[in-house]
């Protein structure tokens, strides 16, 4: 008896501790659409979230993953055992047992591919051309899973939004030499660089190594601009960060006339975000400037994240003497005006261009607040997903 009834223990506790959970879809006023049982549930993207379940059949556990609308219903059955995000349309599963990954639409139907056992990531406003891979080599199919330039590439695997280039390099090329190739496939700007920076064009330039020296290229491979100061690095707001001194050190900004706009005396520095605002560093320690090189955040800090626009605040991560966890981690927060803001001990998350900052009490509560600061959803929850497109997946226990 006494046997059996261990038996039992172990299989409750199985039972309580590997089977679904109730989520709830949940509006941005709190109020709860539905509930969805899963063992685990993703943020929606594209109008879809992955779901997690599993179920006890023929004396086993079994788990899928699938997708669910916003009424919480499952649109495409829990049958596979890897699962992305859809962006645009699309999205790469596979399914248990096979090797290879399937592109299907939002209706769970299949796309018809060469078939691939590794896959790039789809992602948004670049969905026309998908990175798969052959062999370490990357090649790129479309929408409709025609493989449009062949697996033979290293390199980028996106194609820039300005004018439609990737930069790449032939995958047995037997020296280290980038160019750039149309979604066609077509080489645009011969093998000639060692290095091209960050590998796409952004505001009508792109970094590439000429030389030994990281100067500014147009769509034609034609050098536009170079630096008496340093090698450059990305374009943003008109200026460009340049180290001055060995070790890459003595950083400052030049404009497009090579003028030192802002002095070059900082250890390290960022490029300048789509706030115009950049992280610096002397020291050891971080503040923030604007493009008129003025100091809009103390240097204090051992990190800062400074997407405003995307987040809805900026964070400065205080340096501490012994590594704490980012929950323990003291910190402060700004608004958009740079004033310090009374979190009352909660940390704050990634909005990821949403409405609603997600955050978390000093015991793990989850909850969200609006921009302005104010809590909208009361901290109640145990998990939580970002909202995306006015919903959130969230649960209480």
């Amino acid at each position: 008896m006494k046997f059996f009834k261990t038996l039992f223990a172990l299989f409750f506790l199985t039972n309580v501790f590997a089977a679904n959970k109730t989520w709830q879809i949940i509006d941005e006023s709190g109020n709860v659409k539905t509930t969805v049982e899963a063992k685990y549930a993703y943020a929606f993207s594209d109008g879809l979230a992955r779901i997690k379940t599993q179920e006890y059949k023929n004396n086993e556990w079994v788990t899928g993953e699938g997708y669910i609308d916003a009424s919480g219903k499952i649109v495409i059955p829990c049958i596979y055992d890897k699962t992305a995000n859809f962006v645009d349309g699309r999205a790469w599963v596979r399914k248990k047992g096979e090797k290879k990954y399937t592109l299907i639409d939002k209706s769970g139907n299949e796309i018809p591919t060469k078939g691939y056992t590794k896959v790039g990531y789809i992602m948004e406003g670049y969905s026309d051309r998908i990175a798969v891979y052959e062999n370490g080599a990357m090649g790129w199919i479309n929408r409709d899973g025609e493989e449009i330039i062949p697996c033979k590439y290293l390199g980028s695997s996106t194609f820039d939004q300005e004018f439609g280039l990737a930069c790449v390099m032939p995958y047995d090329a037997q020296t280290e030499k980038y160019g750039f190739i149309n979604k066609e496939g077509a080489l645009v700007i011969p093998y000639q660089y060692k290095q091209a920076g960050t590998s796409s064009f952004h505001n009508g330039v792109c970094r590439a190594a000429v030389n030994g020296k990281t100067v500014m290229i147009n769509d034609k491979g034609e050098v536009v601009f170079s630096s008496k100061h340093g090698s450059l690095q990305r374009l943003n707001a008109g200026l460009m960060a340049v180290p001055t001194k060995p070790n890459r050190l003595g950083w400052g900004f030049v404009n497009m006339k090579d003028e030192m706009v802002i002095p070059a005396e900082y250890d390290y520095v960022s490029s300048f975000n789509i706030d115009s605002l950049a992280v610096v560093e002397k020291g050891g320690l971080k503040g923030l400037i604007n493009t008129k090189g003025e100091l809009l955040i103390e240097m204090k800090y051992e990190t800062i994240y400074c997407d405003y626009s995307e987040d809805g605040y900026i964070c400065g991560v205080l340096p501490t003497e012994e590594p704490m966890s980012l929950l323990k981690t003291p910190k402060d927060y700004y608004n958009r005006d740079f004033q310090i803001i009374d979190m009352n001990g909660y940390t704050l998350s990634a909005a990821d261009g949403e409405n609603l900052i997600p955050f978390m009490t000093s015991d793990a509560k989850r909850g969200f607040m609006n921009r302005n600061f104010e809590v909208v959803i009361p901290a109640k929850y145990v998990k939580s997903t970002n909202f995306n497109g006015g919903y959130a997946i969230v649960r209480e226990n």
